[in-house]
Formats: C-alpha cells, structure tokens, sequence
C-alpha cells in the first residue's frame, strides 16, 4: 500500500509534534473531553492529548501508521484508542468530538474528497466544539514538469516520499468557501523553512501552508 510505504520512512516515524499544535491544545480547557486525530500518523498528536488528558481517537487508513500510534500511546490505552477509517466517511457518531486535528492530512484527494472531509468533521464536532486544520497553499504546489495535474489546483507528485499520491491546494480565498459552515473560521498563512536537504521546486515555491481553526 502507498500509504504503508510511505508512513514506514524513517523521517515520518521520527516526526515531532507540531509546535502550534502544542500551543492550540495547551491553550484549550485541560478537561477529560473527547478528542480525535485524523491521519494520527505516528502517534505525535496522539499521544500529547492522552497526556493532558483528554480521551483521545487517532484514525488512520494505512496500517503502517495504525502500529506506529498504538506503540506511542503506550499506558494510555485504557482511554485512548487507534482505528483504521477514512477522512470523507469517518463512522462515528454526529456532534460527538470536542476537538479534532487534521493536520497535513485531508488535503490528500481532489477537492470533492476536501469537501467531504470538511463536511464530516462538521457533522461529527460537538457544537461546542473545535478543529485546528492544515492544508497547503497554492505557492507549495509543483511545477507541471514534476507533478500529473488531475483537476485545477490537484495533482499527483511523480517522485519524492509522496509520489503517486494526490495534494490539493488551495488559496487564501478558497478557504472561506470550504469552511462557510462553520461560525468561525480563523486563518493563518504560515511560510516555514524547506525541510533539510530539499530545495524549492521553483522560483515561486514557498513551504506555504495555512492553519485553520474552527467553531460553530
């Protein structure tokens, strides 16, 4: 499986919590709520929620990241739990989770399945709820030469970690459009460094991505 392939590389087994993740879940009421991490991965955001206490889901659809999030739970099992799913049509009950991740995840699929996955994080975060999301920004995409366009703004890379697996982008103003049925929608574009040892792709390409959090 692509997915198994690619969750196996070293630098993705190895990969840290997200520093504004930390900051958004330490800024939240530290109750024993309901949380979910969609894509949980290796089990990074996983496990800093479990810790603060928060009873936590991790889903993921390769089998590779499943093993890797049960390992870093370790001691929290009994109210932290890892199930295989998928993003557009997670299974769980509506107006259930009191925050949701989705970071560096639902981006992955043409902009229906986007529009799916956001739709579905809106059915299933309790009204009182939260979700922090990243998504890529247009200025992150490849050039025509590195990638097969499928649709506008989607594309499926033809090398590196993630070849053969799709990315959609997006831009500032599409984000309002994505995300109209929540009441809050807070945004922040963020440009960070390029990973070490790969280069911009072009003379326009920036590691863009942009942050959202919301409500409602």
């Amino acid at each position: 499986m692509i997915w198994d392939r690619r969750n196996a590389n070293d630098s993705l087994r190895r990969l840290s919590p997200d520093p504004r993740v930390i900051q958004y879940i330490g800024d939240l009421p530290q109750q024993s709520r309901r949380a979910l991490d969609i894509g949980c991965g290796n089990g990074r955001h996983l496990r800093q929620l479990a810790e603060i206490g928060w009873r936590c889901t991790g889903m993921d659809w390769s089998n590779e990241s499943l093993q890797q999030s049960r390992e870093a739970i370790t001691g929290f099992e009994q109210h932290t739990t890892v199930v295989k799913g998928d993003f557009r049509k997670t299974g769980f009950n509506g107006n259930y989770f009191h925050l949701i991740l989705g970071i560096d995840v639902i981006h992955h699929g043409k902009k229906r399945d986007l529009e799916r996955a956001i739709a579905e994080i809106k059915r299933i975060k309790a009204i009182s709820g939260q979700a922090l999301i990243s998504l890529p920004g247009m200025r992150n995409a490849p050039t025509e030469h590195q990638a097969d366009w499928i649709e506008k703004q989607t594309c499926i890379l033809r090398n590196g970690l993630e070849v053969g697996i799709p990315h959609h982008f997006v831009t500032e103003e599409d984000i309002p459009v994505l995300f109209r049925t929540f009441k809050t929608v807070d945004v922040n574009r963020v440009v960070v460094p390029m990973p070490a040892g790969v280069k911009p792709l072009h003379s326009m390409h920036e590691n863009e991505w942009f942050w959202i959090r919301v409500a409602g």
